[in-house]
């Protein structure tokens, strides 16, 4: 019993002071929406460890690496999860809990796409009097293509067609690959001839 004892204290005890590795240091969950968060992971091998989270201070008039907390410990669980990181440089630094010091280091660079907006709305006015048809097109930028269109007469093309004077008011959802959404602004504007020709 003694002996068992003993080995399984040698064991911890090697498993203390063995180097920690990290292994990786990746995003598990991308920023998917402009102004929205993701999540980082480290993964780390070699026992027990401490880890502390930075993240690049580019406000500052020296730029640096500032850290988000203090050291924390870790278990023998090897993965720590960090979340709600808003778009910035990140560094993660695995020290050991039995000298303090550093024995590894990783930064990534958490992204983010630009926000959805309308770069330009172009409209073609009726051709006749009373006709319906005009066409009304929004160019987005920004999100993530492809896009899709809901105008608020339920077309779902872009550019819109089939519009009269009646039309003029209508708005537009667009909706990214990854549902970040935009509904244009101004809304549509389409006109026609002034006054109908008239035959004496």
């Amino acid at each position: 019993m003694k002996k068992l004892i003993l080995l399984l204290f040698l064991a911890f005890s090697f498993t203390i002071s063995s180097a920690q590795t990290l292994n990786s240091f990746t995003i598990t969950d991308p920023i998917n929406c402009f102004g929205e968060t993701g999540e980082l992971t480290a993964s780390v091998s070699g026992g027990t460890y401490l880890h502390l989270l930075h993240f690049w201070n580019s406000s500052s008039s020296t730029p640096f690496w500032q850290p988000i907390g203090s050291p924390q410990f870790s278990g023998f669980t090897g993965t720590t999860l960090y979340s709600s990181l808003t778009a910035n440089s990140y560094k993660v630094v695995i020290y050991s809990p039995s000298t303090g010091e550093a024995t590894d280091s990783s930064e990534v660079v958490l992204g983010q796409p630009n926000p959805l907006s309308l770069l330009f709305q172009t409209t073609t006015p009726v051709s006749c009097y009373g006709g319906s048809d005009g066409t009304a097109h929004d160019s987005i930028d920004g999100g993530t293509e492809p896009y899709s269109y809901l105008w608020s007469d339920n077309q779902t093309v872009n550019p819109a067609i089939g519009l009269s004077i009646s039309s003029s008011g209508i708005s537009c959802d667009i909706t990214d690959v990854n549902g970040c959404t935009l509904t244009t602004n101004p809304s549509v504007s389409i006109s026609q001839p002034a006054n109908p020709v008239s035959v004496d």
